[in-house]
């Protein structure tokens, strides 16, 4: 008997997870997603701890309320957040990446996707994340970029731009002219050359 009240109870705490337990499982653990829900009106009916992180509100505050609080003004406010829910009820989701907005006012780049709930009488689900520091890193890099090409362009040297096996990548105006240095180039028909080599 002691044998099988161990498998029992074995048996017990290996249980499968019903379909809502596991889906309220998944919804509170994903921390760095904010995932909640709306009616079709935009109210929001359901908040979880990542969208008490990522936007501020607790979900005392923001349940029962527009969730279109996240939209500012300069990103179109309530009229973005209604194109939003029409997207997704037309074409079974809407995804973006735009700015948004804390409860304190904070801004912060969001990557986000809308969906209609399977019964779509009741509105849609929300799945939004932080990329604020990956949104900068990319524009600090085209920046980058375009400085680049905007000194290469202006300078009198021949300027490109390879991989570490010699494949280039981006040639200045002047390279039109100058396909490939060729060793049998004579050095007084060719402007100097200044070459940048990177890995990617």
């Amino acid at each position: 008997m002691q044998n099988g009240d161990k498998q029992d109870e074995k048996g017990e705490g290996q249980r499968p997870l019903s379909d809502s337990d596991l889906l309220q499982l998944i919804f509170d653990s994903a921390t760095d997603f904010a995932i909640f829900t709306m009616d079709p009106n935009g109210i929001t009916t359901s908040w979880n701890v990542g969208a008490e992180r990522v936007l501020g509100y607790a979900d005392e505050e923001i349940i029962g309320k527009s969730a279109d609080v996240a939209f500012p003004p300069e990103e179109g406010g309530t009229s973005a957040a209604a194109e939003e829910r029409r997207i997704a009820l037309a074409e079974g989701r809407a995804e973006d990446e735009r700015w948004q907005m804390k409860k304190d006012g904070t801004r912060f780049w969001a990557s986000g996707l809308m969906m209609p709930l399977g019964d779509r009488t009741r509105g849609y689900v929300k799945i939004l994340r932080d990329r604020t520091a990956q949104h900068r890193a990319e524009v600090q890099l085209q920046q980058s970029e375009e400085l680049f090409r905007l000194l290469a362009t202006n300078i009198p040297q021949l300027v490109f731009r390879s991989k570490v096996n010699g494949d280039r990548t981006w040639g200045s105006p002047q390279s039109r002219a100058w396909p490939l240095p060729r060793a049998s180039a004579s050095a007084g028909s060719m402007p100097s050359i200044l070459r940048i080599t990177t890995r990617r």
